[in-house]
């Protein structure tokens, strides 16, 4: 599924009291094996326009843990998401087919 982990990198982040580097994996993420399936990246289809629902679930859930809220350090946060939606809903316009184009502008307008 494409843009399955929007939600999770954001408010797994957002919900924590603290980051930590570390020099050394803790823990890692699976990587692409074209052997296996298609890269979910290069993906060009109808299956792109999940971007949409993926950004509104992920706002939703943000605004729902507080992370909006513009106590210390957290209107940072809101402009963050920000410039994240804009630069993915850019990234994934290149990746739409063409048939789709006038709806994707029509969904961008009214998420932005």
């Amino acid at each position: 599924k494409v843009h399955n982990d929007v939600q999770f990198h954001w408010t797994s982040i957002a919900a924590a009291n603290s980051i930590h580097f570390y020099h050394r994996a803790v823990c890692s993420h699976r990587k692409y094996d074209a052997s296996v399936r298609g890269q979910l990246t290069a993906n060009k289809s109808a299956a792109r326009m999940n971007v949409f629902y993926a950004i509104s679930l992920t706002q939703r859930a943000l605004a729902r843990q507080g992370t909006f809220d513009m106590g210390e350090r957290k209107g940072y946060a809101f402009v963050k998401w920000l410039k994240f939606s804009r630069d993915v809903l850019n990234w994934a316009s290149q990746r739409i087919p063409n048939e789709l184009e006038p709806e994707y502008k029509k969904k961008w307008k009214h998420m932005l």
